[in-house]
């Protein structure tokens, strides 16, 4: 939008339109230093690898429970439990504000998962 009102104003267009040029760059400018792409990125990335955990733990208990020795499932289950502990270590905090949109979001029926 920015460019395209930069663009509008080079060719003559009114010179008003210059402020929606300024604006716009002046807003990407804040994203940027802000960094909103690249906590959408991680918060994303967060979501994905817990939820890769979460169906992993699901085969586990739903599909492999009754036909592994107990011994073999409690070494399957503290696996994923020190996977969990590794994630919960290393990846950022979501911020409240931001799971609870994701939250809506799944609820609304906007996220359609593979199945």
């Amino acid at each position: 939008m920015a460019g395209l009102a930069g663009f509008i104003v080079a060719m003559g267009g009114p010179s008003w339109i210059a402020a929606i040029s300024a604006l716009g760059g002046l807003i990407t400018a804040v994203a940027s230093w802000v960094g909103v792409e690249r906590d959408s990125i991680r918060h994303e990335f967060a979501g994905k690898m817990f939820t890769s955990l979460r169906r992993e733990a699901d085969v586990l208990n739903e599909t492999l429970k009754n036909t592994m020795p107990p011994e073999e499932f409690k070494n399957h289950f503290l696996q994923l439990h020190k996977k969990y502990l590794l994630l919960s270590e290393t990846l950022e905090i979501t911020e409240d504000d931001c799971l609870r949109k994701a939250r809506e979001n799944v609820q609304q029926g906007i996220f359609l998962g593979p199945f």
